[in-house]
């Protein structure tokens, strides 16, 4: 399969309408404005830190006791 586009259109095996970019582009003139996402609400971002500082807190409670577990199996020796 040939990736470049300008070589295949050289070969004549495809040749375009005469008025394909016109039509493109009306047809891009007919179509919606694109919408951008809004922004989360203020509880919906209250929620997002919440689960963050959650998440953080579990994740160094359970370092520490790795790091706890690691003492005690080296201090026993």
């Amino acid at each position: 399969m040939f990736d470049n586009l300008d070589e295949i259109l050289r070969d004549d095996l495809v040749t375009p309408a005469d008025d394909f970019s016109n039509r493109v582009m009306l047809r891009i003139a007919t179509l919606p404005a694109p919408s951008f996402p809004t922004r989360a609400s203020h509880a919906s971002e209250k929620m997002q830190w919440a689960a963050l500082i959650g998440a953080s807190l579990v994740g160094v409670i359970q370092l520490i006791t790795f790091m706890f577990g690691i003492w005690t199996a080296t201090a026993a020796s």
